[in-house]
């Protein structure tokens, strides 16, 4: 079975090696990244016509990444200090240090693999003609040219992890491209491959709000010492039977999905 899965192989080998090696700190999480002035956003999902003419053109090198326009979260700024209030060990990126340069100095000091849980409360872009660009879109205010706040699923394929749990709070993070033989090449493979065991995604956009308390209840179970899959599974059926029509829609709660072993 190895020889025909070869990424489940290697994500049972990093499994053991993490648990040999362990790690340091409980979470380390951005969110609340500055995206500009644009009109404040209902989903984690909004940009300003990308995607509609991205569809409407048959020629996908036009794509430049640094000329979309996002709508700030302020959703995802109480969803990082929910999760934060939970733990101790802990190292917390807002605003403009939420940042892929901030990202990228961890990772070259191997400070990145220290941590349990990573949670990325922000954007995500998903490009259906070149899959290799969808990201997670960290501030897009900065003046360093090396860093255009989109952490690719070809950069993270280059970072070094020894984490339990990814939490992508952020839309269609769940999307790919196909390829026989292993499934859906997408972030959370570029996180297996860079060293981690498990990763929550979606699979649509989200709405801010709702995703915020979301997330908030998976890592409160966490916290109690909860497996990745019962933490996600029991927060979905609460929020199944949540008198709050918004929070109780499938819209909300089945979106998120555990990727991983």
């Amino acid at each position: 079975m190895y020889r025909r899965l070869p990424v489940l192989h290697m994500m049972k080998h990093r499994e053991r090696k993490n648990e040999i090696l362990g790690v340091d700190k409980d979470l380390f999480a951005m969110g609340d990244a500055v995206y500009g002035d644009n009109t404040e956003a209902v989903s984690r999902g909004s940009q300003t016509n990308f995607f509609s003419s991205l569809r409407s053109k048959d020629d996908d090198d036009f794509i430049d990444m640094k000329s979309l326009q996002w709508s700030n979260l302020p959703g995802t700024g109480r969803e990082i200090d929910k999760v934060a209030a939970l733990f101790d060990k802990k190292d917390i990126f807002k605003q403009n240090d939420a940042s892929e340069k901030n990202l990228k100095e961890m990772n070259e000091k191997g400070e990145l693999a220290q941590y349990k849980y990573l949670l990325f409360s922000t954007h995500g872009l998903f490009v259906p003609t070149k899959p290799e660009l969808s990201s997670i879109v960290l501030s897009q205010e900065t003046d360093d040219e090396d860093n255009d706040g989109y952490v690719t699923i070809t950069e993270w394929m280059g970072y070094e992890l020894r984490s339990n749990l990814v939490y992508l709070s952020a839309c269609e993070t769940g999307l790919g491209g196909y390829q026989v033989g292993e499934g859906i090449m997408g972030i959370p493979y570029a996180l297996t491959l860079a060293g981690n065991k498990d990763t929550v995604m979606s699979l649509w956009k989200v709405d801010d709000d709702a995703t915020a308390e979301f997330t908030a209840a998976v890592f409160e179970k966490l916290k109690a010492g909860k497996s990745e899959v019962t933490a996600l599974n029991e927060t979905k059926r609460e929020f199944l039977k949540k008198n709050n029509s918004k929070y109780s829609s499938p819209s909300v709660w089945s979106a998120f999905l555990l990727y991983g072993i």
